[in-house]
């Protein structure tokens, strides 16, 4: 697992963190991927938070489209779970508006987000849980620097 992308699986909380640091491309995505699907606590249907509010996404719309076709390749990857994307600047936002369009015909459901609170709320993570993930983010980005 890259230094820079990292994640944690929470099975009590069925959620998933995702954390990108820096630029990442598709090579770096699929990699997180691949090595999240091997955690003994990793379910196709577990909630996932993607926090991309310190990352530089590069992809462009035909990689969006790899992407989606890798995850629908890989059984135990997809699944019925809501999938938030926590972002604070528009590229993050536009690569998130096309993943979320081209993406429709996974069984997730993806919403972008501009808090923290937000997109836990949607996910349906209990407010005493928001500081215990703060704190893992907050690892997260404290140990990429």
């Amino acid at each position: 697992m890259s230094k820079l992308n990292k994640y944690k699986i929470f099975p009590e909380l069925n959620l998933l963190i995702e954390f990108f640091h820096g630029k990442f491309g598709l090579k770096e995505l699929k990699e997180l991927k691949i090595e999240e699907v091997k955690e003994k606590d990793y379910n196709p249907n577990i909630n996932a938070l993607v926090d991309l509010r310190e990352s530089e996404p590069l992809f462009n719309e035909n990689e969006i489209i790899d992407y989606i076709n890798f995850v629908k390749q890989n059984k135990k990857i997809p699944g019925s779970r809501y999938s938030a994307l926590l972002t604070n600047n528009p590229r993050d936002l536009k690569t998130s508006l096309i993943y979320i369009l081209l993406g429709k015909s996974l069984p997730m459901k993806f919403e972008i987000f501009s808090t923290l609170e937000a997109s836990l709320k949607w996910i349906g993570i209990a407010e005493s849980n928001y500081g215990l993930i703060n704190d893992v983010l907050e690892e997260f980005r404290h140990s990429a620097t």
